[in-house]
């Protein structure tokens, strides 16, 4: 028995051509799979940064107030009326920020009429400003608390086009 002519060729040229271009492919999703897991580890790492300074300028503003509150109540606890306890609370501010402060956090705070205006930053630039009015009865009222951050992106951002705005 003879074999027909033709049937026993194999087209192996198509074949190695569609490997060779699907393993290219998974090549190039591979490496851009690598590269987007490095991106997101290093965005992962900046937002548990920004996260924690977010926490310790919280946390030292709520020490602030709570310190600030425990002196108002003293006042009253001595019969001071307001505008006596600011005087004295304008004298304990700054030992207060010191005990507030940390090697990582700074606060400052002032007495600003009946208010005490205190502003806390951290080493990696995000800043809490908080604003307590001083009721009559000597409570606090926390009127303005607002956390804000300027990342080192833009501080350092690069100028694209310094040329005229016009064509």
């Amino acid at each position: 028995m003879s074999k027909p002519s033709g049937t026993g060729n194999m087209r192996i040229g198509l074949l190695t051509i569609l490997t060779v271009v699907i393993v290219i492919v998974l090549a190039v999703l591979s490496v851009l799979e690598v590269t987007t897991a490095g991106a997101m580890r290093a965005l992962t790492a900046r937002q548990a940064t920004m996260t924690t300074e977010a926490y310790r300028a919280e946390t030292c503003g709520q020490q602030l107030v709570a310190r600030v509150d425990a002196q108002l109540a003293q006042s009253k606890a001595s019969g001071a009326d307001r505008a006596a306890a600011l005087d004295a609370l304008s004298g304990k501010l700054s030992g207060i920020s010191s005990v507030v402060s940390t090697s990582d956090v700074t606060a400052i705070a002032r007495v600003d009429g009946s208010k005490v205006e205190a502003t806390i930053t951290t080493t990696g630039g995000r800043t809490l400003t908080v604003t307590i009015n001083v009721t009559d009865d000597l409570a606090c009222d926390v009127s303005a608390w607002r956390l804000a951050a300027v990342s080192a992106d833009e501080k350092d951002a690069t100028t694209l086009w310094g040329g005229p705005g016009t064509n």
